[in-house]
């Protein structure tokens, strides 16, 4: 049964082993943090009210944006090179990366969290007009510390193949600790939902840090590879990271700015809702980031090609049924978070729409960085982050959240468009597979380049 659904998904003869059983373990894995978050974003919805849901939520994205700056693109990096050192078994070389990244985290987490509670003020009356904002501020920035030491240690988990206790980590853990403690404590305020939110990314940073303490104990140290080799496409890493938290972030920071917090909670939630039609990519793109980046290091031309190509055609058949259900319930769907959310049907339909043609293109994004094309990626993004910044000025102080709606939609299609195209140029070969254009192959390509 699970060979048959594997090659539904992938559509190999001889399916890997691996991924089989990662990507069983992914979907699970996916399910329950899918349904986690929905609850999360539910409970909070319907237990503070839409102003206290918006401010949660701003406040959340600014927390995140400064996780990503912080992090300084060592998210891909960690994942491509320790799955490349895993394979090597040159284990020393995962603790020496480890340790950099550390120390490299914790130089900005902790001035980064110290200024976000000391600015609070500012940025809550002169930024966003909000002024209640400032106390959710000064609550999260507590909370930046575990939040950048989790994702650490669950991307260093993800490139040793551990992909769904990653996957756990990132935040399925997080939400469902909050959506329980939220319940049985009886929380009524956004402030209070903040605390319990704070003390639950504390808790799982405890348990990723046992986690990675215990991984590291069943490697043996072999050879080490340089590190300054390993670290030489950091800089285009984290100007992709920034340019990915500005296109996730920029509509709702906007919206912060020109829009009230009921409308950035209505707009948040219909774009948290409207991913459930992407679910599957995700589920599969912490599996096949690391195995790009194994099949590209040992050559395996074709079988990339293979993989990449197969897994976005079947997981876009897959996410078809939840797009239809989306689309036909929508008014019910919004209407679970209170009243006040009913109005937000069409904006999450439109929002379903954009996330299902992010789904036709596959793992795209994650094929470029794992393969070594971080700088062709990086120009695709900016392109499209100018364009979601200029779009953000001229439509939301216009249109508000469908003005965020629209400028979010066009650029979900422009940024997979530009990357498939890079792609075929790259690679040699279509995610999509509707041109059938002559190309040359991967490997011609590498001939070429020699």
């Amino acid at each position: 049964m699970q060979k048959v659904l594997a090659k539904f998904i992938y559509g190999f003869q001889n399916v890997d082993k691996e991924i089989l059983k990662g990507s069983m373990r992914a979907v699970f894995v996916r399910v329950w943090s899918v349904i986690a978050v929905f609850a999360m974003n539910l409970v909070i919805c319907r237990q503070a009210g839409a102003k206290d849901a918006g401010l949660f939520f701003l406040s959340f994205i600014i927390l995140n944006v400064l996780c990503v700056v912080c992090r300084k693109g060592f998210d891909n990096l960690l994942i491509k090179s320790m799955a490349r050192f895993k394979q090597a078994r040159h284990f020393s070389s995962i603790t020496k990366l480890y340790r950099h990244t550390l120390v490299s985290y914790l130089l900005l987490l902790l001035p980064f969290s110290i200024a976000l509670y000391i600015s609070a003020d500012i940025l809550a009356t002169t930024l966003f007009n909000k002024t209640e904002l400032a106390d959710y501020l000064r609550v999260l920035s507590v909370g930046l510390l575990p939040m950048g030491i989790t994702f650490l240690n669950s991307l260093s988990l993800q490139g040793l193949s551990r992909v769904s206790l990653s996957m756990v980590l990132q935040g399925t853990l997080t939400a469902s600790l909050v959506t329980i403690l939220t319940l049985v404590l009886g929380l009524k305020t956004g402030l209070e939902i903040s605390w319990v939110f704070t003390i639950s990314l504390l808790a799982v940073m405890l348990v990723s840090m046992f986690f990675w303490r215990r991984e590291q104990s069943n490697q043996v140290s072999t050879e080490t590879f340089h590190l300054d080799i390993t670290l030489k496409p950091l800089n285009s890493l984290f100007v992709i990271s920034i340019l990915y938290i500005i296109l996730d972030s920029c509509c709702v920071l906007f919206l912060g700015v020109w829009a009230s917090a009921e409308d950035i909670a209505l707009f948040t939630t219909a774009y948290k809702v409207s991913l459930l039609v992407c679910f599957m990519l995700t589920a599969v793109d912490n599996v096949l980031a690391p195995k790009f980046a194994a099949l590209y290091a040992a050559g395996d031309d074709e079988k990339l090609k293979d993989l990449a190509q197969k897994s976005a055609f079947y997981v876009s058949l897959l996410a078809l049924p939840q797009l239809v259900i989306i689309c036909l319930f929508a008014g019910q769907i919004m209407s679970l978070f209170g009243q006040e959310f009913t109005r937000g049907a069409w904006l999450l339909r439109f929002l379903a729409f954009s996330q299902f043609i992010n789904v036709l293109t596959g793992s795209v994004g994650f094929l470029l960085q794992m393969t070594g094309k971080e700088r062709v990626l990086k120009k695709n993004l900016l392109y499209t982050v100018v364009f979601v910044i200029l779009g953000c000025l001229a439509f939301i102080p216009l249109w508000g959240i469908w003005g965020g709606a629209l400028v979010l939609s066009l650029a979900i299609s422009l940024q997979n468009i530009l990357c498939c195209m890079a792609v075929r140029k790259e690679l040699g070969f279509s995610m999509i597979g509707y041109f059938k254009l002559p190309v040359l192959t991967v490997a011609e390509r590498r001939e070429h380049v020699l």
